[in-house]
């Protein structure tokens, strides 16, 4: 274990002592998503200790810093990812933190405080409670469970009837817990529609750490076991896309439908 990620690992546990107290639940917005004083505080904690350790990274997180872009030297935090489930009671949901250093992601740490299981990963590999991960690639149509998360679910499921098999199909509600089963073996994939940079930079370099594959555009980060996985969801954006294209086609600029000629 390099020494920043065995630094990351200790404050990421201090920081989770924070949630087990009682807190208080905020609306963020009008469409449901939420945020408690736990946030706040495991945020704040986690800051403090970065910038007295590593004076000279700027911190992206967030509640705090969610507009600044990413820099040759920095963490991303996200205090709690899953607020909903943490503020349900639904055990699902952790705390996250990638380090970036020339430009690059050299060490992220996950850590899921309601199932004991601490994710870490750097230049020796990925770890589960400091034992090794490796995923197998299985191509097999059998056991390919998988879980999308994005504004566009509903559509996705849907209009994908054929690409979407809903056996196969979870939606957890925490990018740390889905891209951390991933990296572990449960899940063979991970199709996260967001670009928030503190949701899918740490679990991305777990899950590519451990073996996995992994691909990046705008808007859609995409983590998989196997190759077919990974050609699975490239087939669903592929549709979707086209979807989204023959729609805007279909509308005037005024917002009128357009109509075919006779």
């Amino acid at each position: 274990m390099q020494k920043i990620t065995k630094y990351l690992c200790g404050i990421i546990q201090q920081a989770a002592k924070i949630t087990e107290k009682s807190f208080k639940i905020y609306n963020k917005d009008n469409y449901g998503d939420l945020v408690t004083d736990c946030d706040h505080e495991v945020e704040n904690f986690l800051i403090d200790k970065l910038i007295h350790k590593y004076p000279d990274y700027e911190i992206i997180s967030e509640e705090f810093n969610p507009d600044k872009p990413l820099t040759s030297n920095c963490f991303v935090i996200d205090p709690i990812d899953g607020t909903i489930n943490f503020a349900a009671g639904i055990p699902l949901w952790g705390l996250q933190i990638a380090a970036v250093e020339n430009g690059e992601v050299v060490c992220s740490v996950i850590y899921l405080p309601k199932l004991d299981e601490l994710y870490y990963a750097d230049c020796d590999g990925a770890f589960l409670n400091g034992e090794r991960l490796e995923i197998v690639p299985n191509n097999q149509d059998k056991n390919q469970i998988f879980a999308i998360t994005g504004n566009n679910l509903p559509a996705i499921t849907i209009h994908e009837r054929d690409l979407v098999n809903y056996r196969n199909f979870r939606e957890i509600n925490s990018a740390a817990v889905v891209y951390a089963w991933v990296a572990a073996g449960r899940l063979k994939g991970y199709y996260l529609r967001a670009d928030s940079k503190w949701d899918y930079l740490p679990g991305m370099y777990l899950v590519k750490m451990a073996g996995g594959l992994t691909k990046n555009c705008q808007g859609n980060h995409i983590a998989a076991a196997d190759q077919k996985m990974l050609d699975h969801f490239d087939k669903i954006f592929a549709s979707e896309t086209a979807k989204k294209n023959e729609t805007k086609k279909a509308i005037k600029p005024n917002g009128q439908t357009a109509s075919k000629t006779k």
